[in-house]
């Protein structure tokens, strides 16, 4: 039997910016992984675990040589050891090499009180540590909610390593996002590759995969699954948990087998150390079952070819032996033509077309370049090729044609009549099946397309089944229906973190009877615990008294802390030095001297105001700028309304709470909606698209009536100023946000 390979992974919270707290955090790890039985061999840590990774600006203050990282982790894994084996660990760092900053991950094996080889040490390694390699990340994320290549550069080279138990390869991140990176380091005989990782959680829709968790992270299981299958190899991911900045890292760190198979998968959310034996001879077994890696090693020397043509820019050509009877009796005719030229997959026309007794090596006239190579310069690429999923499938390499085959795809032909019929009478079904939700004003449901999904038609009387796709099944908006367990459990440890970070233990919520600040409310409770939640009522002489009972049974509900704070002395007492004032700056101000009253406690009882906004009023700038939007955390932000009461539901607010006219309650008789001028379904719904990069032209063409959707962009493109901190006349090098970058828990 092989040799087994005794693996731990550990996720966990990085604190932000602290070098030495996160060592210490480590030396503690190694202490919990030295005592586990078996002992593990080789322990895998996150990317950026000894500094948290939206670090922004702080990556020049925060990174260290390879060198300096191996000599405290030596330090600190010598003070638990107790003389006991060596440790190979992975870690993810920020990296300063030859006076570059860079996003690396390091493999070093720690000896503890005892030494290196005799080999090592002649070769000048510290006895108390061996770097086996330094991975610099290749491929930095520089789109959405990322901005990596702004501070540090790409490294650009992927190499396998031996390590004592065999060979290893290292990818950071979205390096693993390519599959080419994983192809490398198998090509160079990695059989574990390591996948150090800070992978932000996203997505809250329901889905129907088994992998728990929000979307990212099935799409991370399909990743780390794949790699290992199509290579035969073993595939370990470990993950950061806890939030940065609102980004809550999701955790569910896992080890694929050589089949795809998950071996072990951490818990979402929560930090752990997980640990698994891997038996090294099931990549033998693998291998021999799908010697897919065999194959590509075999065929690389030919796509090294192709890949030098594509580089050096030479166009594409094909070729193919003419029909029996389009060439001279007992001659071959080939055929050659461009790919993009006009009939390329036919004959050339006359003037160009080859001899019939052409040959496949022929060269061209005053060139050493085979005729297979030779094409009018500027024709480009050959089309890429759809299977109707909607999905550029050039990733697919097609079958080589062999000589002698005309397997060069035909051109298209029309179809024939029954064909045609068949397309024809499922045209009115099809249409009227993709366009009635989008009159509605609601997308359609999200679906793969199959034959019991798509609009199945009875094809011609030679049995052939016709499936056809709805036009509007495919590339739509994330869906606005969530996973509400899992929102609850994300959103819970995000207060958790992200009050902890900044060294609170407590929170105040302006209860103000509506649902956003109910929500709040429950979340925080059972974030914090309703001993450490103050909630606060601050009515107006004019508010509803309705409201005031609402917020009441908000706080009765959870057994929190509750005080009420009347406001109209201190609005009444600024407007009678403004009595003109009308009804928009009274209201601005009413939320203003909530916010004063909010933070004050905030100073009294040492616990952080959390907001209540949600993201249609944050888009459509329905808040108070410097008020509603003043608390420094806020649960709730970047789910729509409707989401929120849909969360609402499941957490067990008040029917009575959750099912009356939203309002600010400003003025008497005011809604949300009736100053919107448009119901927060329909509203939510036409903001999802326009975020998703859908300009209003398209969702008029989809069906959105052309009056809500200008309603919707008006609001949102008048705006922006009031998602923005004030602006600021940049006269320095150094300007704050600018160029002095640093996130806001650093």
């Amino acid at each position: 039997m092989s040799p087994a390979l005794h693996l731990a992974l550990a996720q966990f919270k990085p604190r932000k910016g602290d070098y030495a707290a996160n060592l210490e955090r480590v030396r503690d790890i190694f202490g919990r992984v030295v005592a586990l039985d078996p002992r593990p061999t080789v322990l895998h840590l996150p990317e950026t675990a000894l500094t948290g990774y939206f670090v922004e600006g702080g990556v020049r203050d925060l990174a260290v040589t390879g060198g300096t990282l191996a000599r405290d982790l030596s330090a600190a894994y010598a003070s638990v050891a107790g003389g006991g084996p060596p440790l190979d660990v992975v870690v993810g760092f920020y990296e300063v090499f030859e006076s570059t900053l860079y996003n690396s991950a390091m493999y070093v094996t720690l000896y503890g009180q005892g030494r290196g080889t005799r080999d090592e040490e002649r070769d000048g390694a510290d006895p108390g540590y061996v770097v086996r390699h330094v991975h610099r990340k290749n491929f930095l994320p520089t789109y959405g909610l990322f901005d990596e290549e702004r501070f540090v550069e790409r490294g650009h080279e992927i190499r396998a390593f031996d390590a004592p138990w065999g060979r290893a390869g290292i990818l950071v991140c979205e390096d693993a996002w390519h599959s080419i990176s994983g192809t490398v380091a198998a090509l160079d005989g990695a059989e574990v590759i390591f996948v150090s990782a800070a992978a932000p959680a996203r997505g809250t829709w329901p889905r129907q995969d088994a992998v728990p968790g929000p979307a990212s992270v099935a799409r991370w299981d399909r990743l780390v699954r794949d790699i290992a299958e199509e290579h035969g190899v073993f595939v370990s991911l470990a993950n950061l948990v806890g939030s940065e900045a609102g980004k809550m890292f999701g955790g569910t760190s896992t080890v694929a087998g050589p089949k795809g198979d998950v071996r072990v998968r951490a818990p979402m959310f929560d930090e752990a150390i997980v640990t698994v034996s891997l038996d090294l001879g099931d990549l033998e077994r693998a291998r021999a079952d799908m010697p897919l890696l065999s194959d590509f090693r075999t065929h690389l020397p030919h796509l090294q070819r192709v890949l030098d043509r594509i580089v050096a820019g030479a166009p594409a050509t094909h070729a193919f032996d003419a029909a029996e009877g389009d060439a001279p009796s007992g001659a071959r005719g080939l055929v050659r033509a461009d790919a993009m030229a006009p009939g390329g997959n036919g004959l050339e026309p006359p003037s160009t077309a080859p001899s019939a007794g052409a040959t496949f090596r022929e060269e061209t006239e005053g060139s050493g370049a085979l005729a297979e190579d030779v094409a009018p310069r500027g024709t480009g690429a050959p089309p890429q090729q759809h299977d109707g999923d909607g999905q550029d499938d050039s990733r697919h390499p097609a079958t080589a044609p062999r000589r002698g085959s005309a397997s060069a795809p035909a051109a298209p032909t029309a179809p024939t009549a029954s064909a045609s019929s068949a397309s024809s009478a499922s045209s009115a079904s099809s249409a009227s099946t993709a366009t009635a939700p989008f009159a509605r004003g609601a997308p359609p449901e999200r679906h793969a397309t199959t034959t019991s999904s798509a609009a199945r038609h009875p094809g011609p009387a030679d049995g052939f089944l016709v499936v056809r796709a709805a036009p509007g099944d495919h590339g739509l908006p994330a869906p606005l229906e969530i996973d509400a367990p899992l929102i609850e459990a994300w959103l819970v440890n995000f207060i958790r973190d992200e009050l902890g970070r900044r060294g609170f233990r407590k929170a105040v919520v302006g209860v103000s009877g509506g649902v956003d600040s109910a929500v709040t409310a429950f979340l925080a409770a059972r974030a914090l615990g309703p001993g450490n939640v103050v909630g606060v009522r601050l009515p107006y002489r004019t508010s509803s008294a309705e409201s005031l009972e609402h917020a009441q049974l908000v706080i009765d509900a959870l057994g929190i802390e509750g005080r009420t704070i009347e406001i109209s002395g201190a609005v009444d007492g600024y407007f009678a030095h403004e009595p003109d004032a009308d009804a928009a700056r009274r209201g601005n101000v009413m939320a203003r001297v909530r916010m004063i009253a909010l933070f004050d406690l905030s100073a009294k009882h040492r616990a952080l105001p959390l907001g209540t906004g949600n993201k249609t009023e944050r888009l459509f700038g329905y808040f108070t700028w410097h008020a509603d939007d003043s608390p420094p955390v806020n649960p709730l932000g970047d789910l729509f309304k409707t989401q929120v009461w849909a969360l609402a539901r499941h957490l067990g607010v008040p029917e009575v709470i959750v099912g009356k006219p939203a309002s600010a309650d400003l003025i008497q008789g005011q809604t949300d909606e009736g100053d919107f001028g448009i119901s927060y379904g329909k509203a939510d719904t036409i903001l999802n698209w326009m975020l998703s990069g859908y300009a209003p032209h398209d969702l008029v063409a989809r069906g959105f009536d052309a009056h809500e959707v200008e309603l919707v962009r008006k609001r949102l493109e008048g705006t922006h100023w009031k998602r923005k901190l004030p602006t600021v006349a940049m006269v320095s090098p150094t300007a704050i946000g600018e160029s002095y970058l640093r996130p806001v828990d650093y």
